[in-house]
């Protein structure tokens, strides 16, 4: 094998139409191949070095012609990576490789993201003069940032960089605010030669790694089934960027706390009262999806349409500006509130939940990467996914990771009509479907954010909290036979001096009850003291209670006074819980 031959390339995710041969020598290696492929397609890769090229070559035959009229998806095709980048060609084919069929698959480029904007302030003067938009990358230093700060305002166009000054902001401040309190974070100016990088937000710095990594990890939707392709990203990309609780363990904050459009629809489907229409709603579509189709078109039609009915037009749309389309979005400027993948049976076909959870990371990826409005946001949206019958939704949006969590159980919509709960059930979901999509068009009128929804960290409401019940003393709870157990700093209140000791008191009763009955949550977060044998679902005792308030003791002393001897530090402990009439 000594002459060139024919190798037909397809681009990961294009129209299959876009087909393109490379002539190459069958002694050359893999590096090599990505080097033709570079130049035969100079346009699409043109910011993309050739050793950065991901090719995979195909397991078995894949032919153009079915490929072509549909028979056959090559993104779905069995394949193997390409990694090494010295061996050669010869050793992937046995003979001449026929030009009929497709070869090498080279993944898409990743798309370019926004660069980031940063607001600058001239000390001295107002919000409506001295505030204004620098676009920068975060590769600059200083210097240069200083050279894009001249070229954007006029006055200071003759200035000498060495003459002008940049201190780092210690507090954001609105376009519309008072700026008298713009305080420089340290008393020194930034260095010249020090990198933009270097003073990032960390929350800037997360959410840049977690779309660079979808652009570069998340497959095409129609690969979410997959399985060596999931778990190639069990270890990575499920725990830190795409987090969706499978596997388990995965400590994260609840989406309902990180955005007020799911606290309201988790209430809504406890406790909704459903109306005329939602129970209308969810009588037609229970009846139709338990119905048998002959095709997943059928089936996909059939949801829209009562969507469609209800206020919630669901059309069929593009992810991004590619051919990747979902099974429907309900479609609200550039942002989607609904997405949505259905299956016509489970078992048979491609499971919806994957799929829709990757149509939302490209979602994500395409909205920051074309509307710079939006780079601070969270997406907030729904994703519902059915498999025949079997109905479910989850909350997604996007903080350091993007991050999905199901809002209640997967629905069947078939049931014995003597028993109304899943009926019941099945109408407030619907119910509250509406609700949150209305109250997400109010959080983004016209597709643009409202103040409240630019992030700057993963739960905005770190700083704030809710009293959770009447206050007591440990004490008077074991006396009647009950328990507290969630005794932590966050639930200790000081109150005004007494005489020459401090009123405490204990606040939250989410997990008290009668000692042995009462049990610990579901999820005991490791961040969190708790007691030393608490195990989730365990029964909180007694001694569990002394247990964590020993703990809380020592805590308070050792964080307010510093490291003391162990027996002193004991001695202080035993006088809070004197205080504390335990």
């Amino acid at each position: 094998m000594s002459t060139d031959v024919e190798l037909t390339c397809y681009i990961d995710g294009a129209p299959i139409g876009q087909l393109f041969p490379v002539f190459v020598n069958p002694n050359f290696n893999v590096s090599n191949l990505k080097k033709v492929i570079k130049n035969e397609q100079s346009n699409t890769f043109m910011h993309v070095d050739a050793s950065e090229l991901v090719i995979w070559k195909l397991v078995g035959q894949v032919s153009i012609e079915h490929a072509l009229i549909e028979n056959v998806n090559p993104s779905t095709a069995e394949r193997k990576k390409l990694l090494n980048p010295m061996t050669r060609l010869s050793s992937f084919f046995f003979g001449p490789p026929d030009p009929a069929y497709l070869h090498p698959i080279i993944a898409p480029p990743s798309p370019h993201i926004f660069p980031p904007t940063l607001a600058c302030h001239f000390l001295g003067k107002g919000a409506d003069q001295g505030i204004f938009l620098v676009k920068v990358d975060w590769s600059m230093d200083v210097n240069a940032l200083k050279e894009a700060i001249k070229n954007t305002r006029s006055e200071i166009k003759d200035v000498l960089i060495r003459n002008l000054i940049l201190w780092r902001c210690s507090i954001p401040i609105p376009s519309k605010a008072t700026v008298d309190i713009a305080i420089p974070v340290s008393r020194s100016p930034l260095r010249n030669m020090e990198r933009l990088a270097d003073r990032r937000h960390p929350f800037e710095v997360k959410r840049s790694q977690c779309l660079k990594t979808l652009m570069d990890q998340i497959p095409a939707p129609s690969r979410a089934t997959d399985i060596h392709t999931l778990m190639s990203m069990h270890k990575d990309v499920f725990h830190k960027y795409c987090i969706c609780h499978r596997p388990s363990g995965i400590s994260v904050p609840p989406i309902t706390l990180l955005h007020r459009v799911f606290a309201n629809f988790e209430d809504n489907v406890q406790k909704l009262q459903p109306t005329h229409e939602d129970w209308s709603f969810a009588r037609n579509l229970s009846l139709d999806m338990a119905k048998f189709y002959p095709s997943e078109e059928q089936r996909v039609q059939r949801f829209r349409h009562h969507f469609q009915d209800n206020g919630l037009g669901i059309e069929t749309v593009t992810i991004d500006d590619s051919t990747i389309k979902s099974d429907g979005a309900h479609q609200h400027h550039s942002l989607k509130f609904i997405l949505t993948e259905g299956k016509n049976e489970p078992g048979v076909s491609h499971d919806s939940f994957f799929q829709v959870l990757f149509y939302y990371a490209k979602h994500v990826t395409h909205v920051f990467e074309t509307n710079e409005n939006l780079a601070r946001t969270s997406f907030p949206c729904i994703l519902l996914f059915y498999n025949g019958p079997f109905f479910g939704l989850m909350g997604a949006l996007f903080t350091s990771g993007v991050q999905y969590e199901l809002i209640g159980p997967v629905l069947p919509l078939f049931w014995n009509q003597r028993y109304p709960q899943f009926d019941l059930q099945l109408a407030r979901v619907l119910g509250s479907i509406k609700q949150a999509v209305n109250e997400s068009k109010i959080c983004y009128p016209q597709g643009q954010p409202v103040k409240t929804e630019n992030i700057e960290n993963d739960c905005p409401y770190i700083t704030s909290f809710q009293a959770a019940g009447k206050t007591t003393l440990v004490s008077d709870l074991h006396e009647r036979g009950l328990v507290h157990g969630d005794i932590q700093k966050e639930n200790l209140l000081v109150g005004p001096e007494h005489g020459k000791k401090k009123a405490l008191k204990l606040i939250d009763f989410d997990y008290a009850g009668r000692e042995g009955e009462a049990c610990h949550p579901p999820h005991l977060h490791p961040d969190i003291e708790a007691a030393t044998d608490a195990y989730r679902h365990g029964p909180i005792t007694y001694k569990h209670d002394i247990d964590m308030l020993e703990k809380l003791c020592l805590g308070l002393i050792t964080s307010s006074q510093g490291v003391r001897t162990r027996s002193r530090t004991r001695a202080q402990a035993a006088n809070i819980r004197t205080n504390l009439k335990v």
